[in-house]
C-alpha cells in the first residue's frame, strides 16, 4: 500500500465535546447511554471514550469499517438518541475530525 492516505478504506474520528461547566458527569452519562446502541452498529470498530486529567472535555476516538458505515452511523438511531440526550449539557458544539488510515511500520502504526 503506498503511503498515501485511504480514502476507500476504514474512517477514524474523533469527536471533542465541551460540556457545560456543572454537566462534566451528566455528559459522559450522556455519551455512555448511547454507546451499546452505537457499539451495536454495523461497522463499528470502536467507540471509545477518554476525560482528560482537568475534565474540561471529553474525548472519543472511533473507527469505522468504512464511509458507508460512517455514513449509516451519522443518520442511525442511536447517534439520534445520542444528541437527544446531550440536549442543554454542552457550552458549544461537537468538534468532530474524519481520517483516513495511513498505515507505516508493522500493524501497530494503523490504529
Amino acid at each position: 500500500m503506498s503511503p498515501a492516505a485511504n480514502s476507500e478504506g476504514a474512517k477514524v474520528l474523533t469527536a471533542y465535546f465541551h460540556p457545560a461547566v456543572g454537566r462534566f458527569d451528566d455528559t459522559v452519562a450522556a455519551i455512555n447511554s448511547a454507546i451499546k446502541g452505537i457499539h451495536d452498529e454495523p461497522g463499528c470498530q470502536l467507540y471509545a471514550m477518554h476525560q482528560p486529567a482537568e475534565r474540561n472535555h471529553i474525548l472519543v476516538l472511533e473507527k469505522w469499517e468504512s464511509q458507508a458505515a460512517l455514513d449509516a452511523h451519522s443518520s442511525g438511531s442511536a447517534i439520534q438518541h445520542l444528541r437527544s440526550a446531550l440536549s442543554g449539557l454542552l457550552a458549544q458544539g461537537t468538534d468532530v475530525t474524519v481520517y483516513s488510515p495511513v498505515p507505516a511500520g508493522n500493524e501497530q502504526g494503523e490504529l
